[in-house]
């Protein structure tokens, strides 16, 4: 798959994201857990390719992959351990405590994607430059 094409899926992504936000916020509780682990499922998968990938990358970016994905595991394993401990009953105050616990680490997730992309976009035309300048100087040797 070309960078165009993975930047256009990550397009994609976004897009179906969007639509089960969306969908979620008119769902009963119920429905709203169901599409909970169905989200758990997607992005425990996503979580599980990026590591293969990064598995099978080398040098410096490779570390600094792994330092990345060891920080968001770290992070992911927070969130699920809180979504958990809601799970187990909890009163109001906390309930509240909860909720804006859990709406502060979509804001971060929200704002570092945000960032991801950001980057993604820098280093696809970063890439397609240094393509095109491999390009022209295999063509004038």
């Amino acid at each position: 798959m070309s960078l165009t094409e993975s930047f256009h899926d990550l397009r994609e992504r976004v897009d179906s994201s969007d639509e089960a936000i969306i969908a979620a916020a008119d769902q009963r509780r119920e429905e709203i857990e169901v599409t909970l682990e169905k989200a758990r499922r997607d992005a425990d998968s996503h979580a599980a390719e990026l590591r293969s990938k990064t598995r099978d990358t080398a040098g410096e970016a490779e570390n600094h992959w792994k330092e990345f994905q060891k920080e968001w595991d770290r992070h992911i394993e927070q969130t699920r351990q809180r979504v958990a401990a809601k799970k187990a009953g909890i009163d109001a105050d906390i309930a509240e405590d909860q909720a804006a616990m859990a709406e502060s680490d979509a804001m971060d997730a929200l704002a570092f994607a945000s960032s991801a992309v950001v980057e993604a976009e820098y280093a696809v035309i970063d890439a397609i430059l240094a393509r095109r300048s491999a390009k022209v100087l295999a063509q004038s040797t």
